[in-house]
């Protein structure tokens, strides 16, 4: 081995204590380590573990990339990145410009080696094309119409099509090209495609995840299902295949089930990387749908810090609709929630008002009209000309002349009219959401509400009766809670795995019981309405307290005084009701004892 240089450029002698001879004879036992003076060999190795990307990492890359472009004006692979760096951003035609000076670069560097470049090199040209492909389409989508995308998409599929002429069969540049038509909606061809990629590459899971999302986009869920479990039998860590399942998963309220897919995902996947953000926003949103508020707050903030800039908007939209959820439900709010001096629901409408300027897009401003209809509503801030109810009508409004076809913005505009006493224009616009998703429960439960309001029984019984339909077709695992012998409890089975159609069903019954009620001679009917919203939801004061004045209104009593009385502390609004009826009672019953002990808690 060669010797350290000393400061005179001379080779290091043995000392004197040395005798140049150290090398252990054979059978010796090293009991040193001859490098433990050279290296720091700390206790406690050092953590390497990826930390959370922020804006100061971005602003140290984009220095470290735009100076190393300048520096190496001909090293292709550095505006490669620097153009990878801007799509990951979401900014597309900044992406595009040093892509465009990467492909000179890559063709000039093709034709110096004539007809036979180098095999890697054109392996880096046909990754390079299918970036520069779907930043191209990325900028289409927002510079132009789908008309003009139309032709723009048949150039960028010629410009991957080309750089296989090479003999470079490349998945990325087919998986791209896939994508693309996936992307505008053309699932029958871009399931061609990835059919192709899964045949010529079968061990490349990302054209399989893929082809997942094609048979779902044809309604072929149990396919795609089949598809996402042999992608994670081979592959438990591949964070596509399990954001997918889990949602798959939500669609048929397994929520239970749906929090271990995306909990696995965020420990398979670590602090960083792609599809991070999105396992954090599914975790949430299950818990969400199990009405575990808190840890869905909690995994909703997650997701917002890993997200990049361009997607930080739809996660902080999303944390945002969890606050709501808190405050509607009655949930404690931490200090840091708001700030000191400021209302929840003013806190809540800045946060979707910075969210829907950045997004643009129909959801939020749907998002933002419902804060909007929310802090109406439910808060006394309104003054002079201000409205905010008048303002979420505008947003609604806008994300309607966006997307006319999105049922909930009709869904949310029909609520706010409702709220207001506008019921003839709120059946209208329940009416436009289901015409517009026929599946939509909550918008058949509103139809019914409207139509019961304006006094049309028959049609808002045949609205109440489709909403059932719709809520029990929406999960095979729901059971019937037609009838009386069901199982289901609000501990059950039934209940875990079909949380929110449980709800539906629930809310469904209760205003069906209150239609017959209602009506005065379906007495039987209705008490087996309430019943069954008992038995789908579990114990509730509202439905406790229909069914306490369906006896009153019938001159009997029944034991629901009893259970319901101390539901009664978290419904105050509910109070009144219930001393009318113990008034009643008292003059009308000899149970006066027994309904005195049932409001002793109140």
């Amino acid at each position: 081995d060669e010797q350290l240089d000393d400061s005179d450029g001379e080779q290091a002698q043995p000392s004197d204590e040395e005798d140049g001879n150290d090398e252990p004879l054979e059978g010796d036992l090293v009991e040193t380590n001859p490098y433990e003076n050279m290296v720091d060999l700390s206790a406690d190795p050092p953590d390497y573990s990826p930390t959370s990307w922020s804006e100061n990492h971005e602003k140290l890359l984009r220095s470290a990339l735009g100076g190393a472009c300048k520096r190496l004006p001909n090293n292709a692979e550095a505006h490669f990145n620097r153009g990878l760096m801007h799509m990951r951003m979401g900014r597309a035609d900044q992406a595009l410009k040093a892509f465009d000076y990467c492909r000179a670069l890559y063709k000039k560097r093709i034709e110096q080696y004539g007809g036979n470049p180098p095999q890697v090199l054109l392996e880096r040209y046909a990754t390079f094309i299918s970036h520069s492909a779907q930043a191209a389409h990325m900028a289409a989508r927002s510079n132009m119409t789908a008309d003009e995308r139309a032709l723009h998409l048949e150039d960028l599929q010629n410009d991957l099509l080309g750089s296989t002429q090479h003999g470079v069969n490349h998945p990325d540049v087919w998986n791209a090209l896939g994508l693309i038509h996936l992307t505008e909606g053309a699932c029958e061809g871009a399931k061609e495609i990835f059919e192709a990629v899964e045949v010529s590459f079968p061990d490349y899971l990302d054209a399989q995840n893929n082809l997942a999302l094609c048979d779902l986009g044809l309604g072929k869920e149990q396919e795609a299902t089949l598809r996402l479990q042999e992608i994670l039998l081979r592959d438990k860590s591949h964070i596509e295949a399990l954001c997918n399942y889990g949602v798959i998963l939500m669609r048929h309220d397994h929520f239970e089930h749906a929090v271990r897919i995306f909990e696995d995902a965020t420990q398979e996947c670590g602090k960083e990387g792609r599809g991070v953000p999105f396992a954090w926003a599914g975790l949430a949103v299950a818990h969400a749908g199990m009405g575990n508020f808190e840890e869905a707050d909690a995994a909703a903030k997650e997701a917002e810090k890993t997200a990049n800039g361009p997607e930080r908007a739809n996660f902080s939209a999303l944390q945002t609709s969890i606050f709501v959820r808190k405050l509607t439900t009655g949930s404690p709010l931490s200090i840091g929630e708001f700030d000191e001096g400021k209302s929840p629901f003013e806190v809540l409408t800045h946060r979707m008002r910075t969210a829907s300027r950045e997004l643009a897009t129909p959801i939020a401003l749907v998002a933002l009209g419902n804060a909007l209809r929310l802090r109406h509503e439910y808060t006394s801030e309104e003054s002079g000309n201000r409205s905010f109810g008048a303002e979420a009508a505008e947003r609604f409004v806008e994300a309607l002349e966006k997307d006319g076809t999105d049922a909930a913005a009709w869904t949310q505009l029909g609520l706010l009219q409702m709220g207001s006493g506008e019921y003839a224009s709120a059946r209208d616009f329940n009416v436009q959401a289901c015409v517009r998703e026929d599946n939509l429960v909550s918008a058949w439960n509103n139809l019914g509400v409207t139509f019961q309001l304006v006094n049309n029984y028959a049609s808002a019984e045949k609205a109440y009766s489709k909403g059932l339909s719709v809520a029990l077709d929406s999960n095979p695992d729901l059971p019937n809670t037609e009838t009386e012998d069901s199982d289901v409890d609000k501990g059950g089975e039934g209940a875990e795995l079909g949380a929110l159609s449980l709800l539906a069903t629930a809310c469904i019954w209760n205003n069906l019981g209150n239609l017959w009620r209602q009506q005065g001679d379906r007495f039987e009917e209705a008490q087996g309405a309430y019943n069954k919203s008992l038995l789908a939801g579990g114990d509730s004061a509202v439905v406790f307290n229909n069914l306490a004045l369906l006896y009153i209104s019938a001159g009997e009593y029944s034991q629901y005084f009893s259970h319901g009385a101390p539901l009664l502390i978290d419904f105050p609004h509910l109070q009144g009701d219930w001393r009318r009826q113990r008034k009643w009672l008292k003059k009308h019953s000899r149970l006066t004892r027994t309904l005195s002990a049932a409001f002793r808690t109140n």
